[in-house]
């Protein structure tokens, strides 16, 4: 045999067998999770969240009814798992994503019920698959990065997104688990596209679907939808073909409608009680004036009596139809936050007052178990609560949020500089994006909904924050790996005779 006819090495296996160990290592990491999770959701006692009063804006759209009349029994103090399935019987014209997982739960609880109830532990398991493929889908988007950053953004993954203050809400019907979910199906697209090396049709499709999914998962997203939008143009515009472009600009436009057609098509009761909250249970709250604050809203300053109230009491000021009608007739949205502008004070007072629970992932009026399970009323599971107990502990004020997304912003700028090519420059600039979504975030629900129920609320920003300390730790591992390739001198392999 002549040397040319001689088999030639595959230099593509080393990457081969590289990228097959990351996606070992991906399994064992999302498998690692999935069995977390199951421990925690269906193995007794179970875990789950208690319903606040939200529960039935989705069970009644799709025929789902507590088998308890005990409001007790029903609301904050224990979970239920057991419903009855009937027609649908209201619907709230709450429009949600999460509505999507619940409907498949439905079909996969018909066909295995045995007594004919839905059985919340259904909704979970849906919940925590679509949850876990998501995962799957990051990391597997995530392979070009270095070892060590891999390695850091496995342990993080495995640590944060398994703790209770995440998955207890997957046996629940609140739309944070789509949140949840479709936040990382869009982080995983925009990892997609922008490591590819040319525009494909499906990448632009895949971030535009799962930016909408998430967009529209709550009221509350809406108001990130313009930065999606400009985020996706951005990273689609990096093509220079005029189509692609056009494509672009297409895409980035029907988020921003979507966004504000899923904002503006919030049921009334919602809105009026948004509004209320947002006025008695946040701009009055701790005011130096509260007559003055009203009558800067075009209220009658009379109504300060109703300072530190709330929309959802069963004495509500909201419940009467003549002040209903004045109250929504004189005060809208806009208001509120011209408000806000033109006082600065007022919006770091409400902000301060914000920070003291901001980053409290367990909201403390809900509780995990089931009556039966023996727990007291409004009980909180202690299992895989590394990651909330640390947060929960962490007692900050304003001033430590507004230097933490200083820093962060800060950070992205720094990295954005010293990018040595557009997918850095990518990564960078999303970074500093993730920031700037948590402070929106943070604003919105004061200036939306006041400061009633801050913990289950701020849920999103919470999970911004987790995001930004995540690409924080990458970036950090990174510059460590650098900083040990370019000072300590490894041995040089001898040459061979």
């Amino acid at each position: 045999m002549n040397q040319d006819s001689r088999p030639q090495p595959h230099h593509g296996a080393p990457a081969l067998r590289v990228a097959t160990r990351r996606s070992r290592w991906d399994a064992i990491v999302v498998l690692a999770m999935a069995c977390v999770i199951g421990y925690q959701l269906f193995l007794p006692p179970i875990v789950g969240l208690a319903d606040n009063g939200d529960f039935e804006r989705l069970m009644g759209r799709v025929g789902l009814q507590y088998t308890t009349e005990d409001r007790e029994d029903r609301y904050f103090r224990y979970i239920n798992t057991k419903f009855r399935v009937v027609e649908p019987w209201w619907n709230s014209g709450v429009i949600s994503s999460q509505q999507l997982l619940l409907e498949v739960a439905m079909a996969a609880n018909r066909v295995i019920s045995k007594d004919g109830l839905f059985d919340l532990r259904v909704m979970g398991a849906v919940n925590a698959v679509c949850f876990l493929a998501s995962v799957w889908l990051v990391l597997y988007a995530s392979r070009p990065l270095p070892i060590a950053s891999r390695a850091v953004l496995l342990g993080l993954v495995a640590l944060i997104f398994t703790d209770v203050g995440y998955v207890a809400y997957f046996n629940s019907f609140y739309s944070e688990p789509a949140s949840l979910i479709f936040f990382a199906l869009t982080l995983a697209a925009s990892f997609f596209a922008l490591t590819a090396s040319r525009p494909s049709f499906w990448h632009l499709v895949f971030f535009s679907v799962a930016a909408a999914l998430f967009i529209g998962a709550r009221a509350h997203n809406s108001t990130l939808g313009w930065l999606l939008a400009l985020w996706g143009a951005r990273l689609f515009w990096r093509w220079s073909e005029p189509s692609w472009r056009r494509r672009a600009l297409s895409a980035a436009a029907a988020l921003i409608v979507f966004s504000c057609w899923h904002y503006t098509t919030r049921p009334a009761f919602i809105r009026e009680a948004q509004l209320y909250n947002a006025v008695f249970s946040g701009i009055l709250i701790n005011s130096p004036s509260p007559e003055g604050d009203l009558s800067a809203l075009g209220l009658d300053p009379r109504l300060a009596r109703l300072a530190n109230t709330n929309a959802f009491q069963p004495d509500s000021a909201l419940k009467d139809d003549g002040f209903r009608s004045v109250f929504v007739e004189a005060l809208g949205q806009t208001r509120i936050v011209w408000f806000y502008i033109t006082r600065p004070g007022a919006l770091l007072r409400v902000a301060g007052l914000q920070a003291r629970d901001a980053l409290l992932m367990r909201p403390p009026c809900c509780g995990n178990f089931l009556k039966e399970s023996g727990y007291h009323p409004r009980a909180h599971s202690r299992a895989f609560a590394i990651w909330s107990n640390l947060r929960a502990r962490w007692h900050v004020g304003l001033c430590t949020l507004v230097v933490f997304l200083i820093l962060q912003l800060c950070a992205g700028l720094v990295a954005l500089k010293r990018s040595a090519n557009a997918t850095s420059r990518l990564l960078a600039e999303l970074f500093i994006l993730l920031g700037v979504m948590a402070a929106v975030q943070y604003v919105a629900k004061f200036m939306g909904d006041g400061l009633l129920d801050t913990g289950r609320q701020l849920h999103l920003f919470n999970l911004l924050i987790d995001t930004c300390f995540l690409f924080a730790a990458l970036w950090a591992a990174n510059r460590f790996r650098g900083m040990l390739l370019a000072y300590v001198k490894w041995p040089t392999p001898r040459s061979e005779p």
